[in-house]
């Protein structure tokens, strides 16, 4: 801007003058952000911030906080300090707005705990809701402190199933599951639920996974119960009456076992039951029943070649064993490994050795 030196180079009164303002205001979005930094004081802003504080004026105080995070969105002490006032005020879901951005913050970082803070903090400020609820869960999953997580789960499924929402309650217990597979409990509760909700084949699957687990931790009574739950959803599921089977036999219920086994229509497939109910008739004395189920076994999917073998009678196609002597080595059609009669095969080559004088 010029000064003017001398009346005559002054302009008319009333007559606009174009000052350039080039240096005088930021001409680009570059130098406005530096304008504005030069013209921003952050300690300036705290110092009023706390003024207002002392007389009372939390609104005040908090509008100066706002300068600061305008300036510094990511500054942690004062995220904080707005949702600390913003409690204080009464008004919790702004302040879980700050608590939320402040713990995202800290994940970014890599401060998982103190993200944990926050969001425990978050979830005694406002119990009911359930987003910053399931990202706590998640966290303390990946932490490993499944003792925390579980409640957590439990409790945001109930608060789903309060309001109506059974596909999400089903969705966190699948993930506690998850985390926690041999859970039973849980096993339970999302057998239940998807069965509530019209999901048999998805309930099934729950269940059938549950007596499974069961028994391999050796529960066989337990086995049994939820097998026998899940059967009367389904009562010809045939994965869970073998579990059932196998969950009486290795609790001693032998003749059950076998009742339940002979109902099978693939008992003589040749499959699991086949096996099962074969060995379960060598080891409770009942080498009969095995022999003809073997026999059964065998010609089922072969009936012509069993037939041709045994001459049209299945009957004939198998010798029982004597009592004591094993098989009857007297009977023709046990031969060795070279086709021959028993009781031929090397006697009569060493006889021959012997007649011909060869020693």
């Amino acid at each position: 801007m010029e000064v003017w030196r001398a009346s005559q180079d002054r302009p008319a009164r009333g007559t606009t003058v174009n000052v350039p303002l080039s240096g005088l205001v930021p001409s680009n979005l570059g130098q406005w952000k530096e304008y504005s930094k030069m013209a921003y004081n952050k300690s300036k802003h705290i110092d009023a911030a706390q003024k207002y504080l002392q007389q009372g004026k939390m609104p005040q105080a908090i509008a100066e906080y706002q300068q600061i995070l305008k300036n510094e969105p990511k500054d942690q002490v004062t995220l904080m300090t707005l949702g600390d006032l913003f409690v204080r005020q009464g008004e919790t879901f702004q302040a879980l707005e700050y608590f939320e951005r402040l713990a995202k913050i800290f994940l970014t970082d890599g401060f998982t705990t103190k993200a944990i803070a926050i969001y425990k903090k978050v979830a005694k400020l406002a119990p009911e809701e359930t987003r910053p609820l399931e990202r706590l869960a998640e966290l303390y999953v990946q932490q490993g402190v499944l003792s925390e997580a579980r409640p957590l789960y439990l409790q945001l499924a109930e608060v789903h199933l309060k309001a109506g929402r059974q596909p999400q309650a089903a969705g966190l217990l699948r993930k506690l599951l998850e985390a926690e597979p041999e859970n039973l409990r849980v096993h339970t509760k999302l057998g239940e639920l998807q069965l509530a909700m019209g999901q048999q084949k998805e309930a099934i699957e729950t269940f059938h996974l549950a007596v499974q687990r069961v028994l391999d931790h050796g529960d066989h009574a337990e086995a049994i119960r939820l097998a026998d739950r899940l059967l009367k959803v389904d009562t010809q599921h045939l994965p869970t009456l073998t579990l059932k089977a196998r969950a009486l036999i290795a609790g001693g219920k032998r003749a059950e076992a076998s009742t339940l086994l002979e109902s099978f229509p693939d008992q003589d497939a040749g499959g699991d039951t086949t096996s099962i109910l074969l060995k379960q008739y060598l080891e409770s004395g009942q080498p009969d029943k095995a022999a003809a189920l073997a026999e059964k076994s065998i010609c089922s999917g072969t009936q012509k070649l069993c037939a041709r073998a045994s001459g049209g009678k299945r009957s004939d196609r198998i010798r029982r064993p004597r009592q004591g002597t094993g098989f009857d080595r007297d009977h023709p059609r046990h031969d060795d490994r070279f086709g021959r009669p028993r009781g031929t095969g090397t006697n009569t080559f060493a006889a021959g050795r012997k007649s011909s004088g060869t020693h």
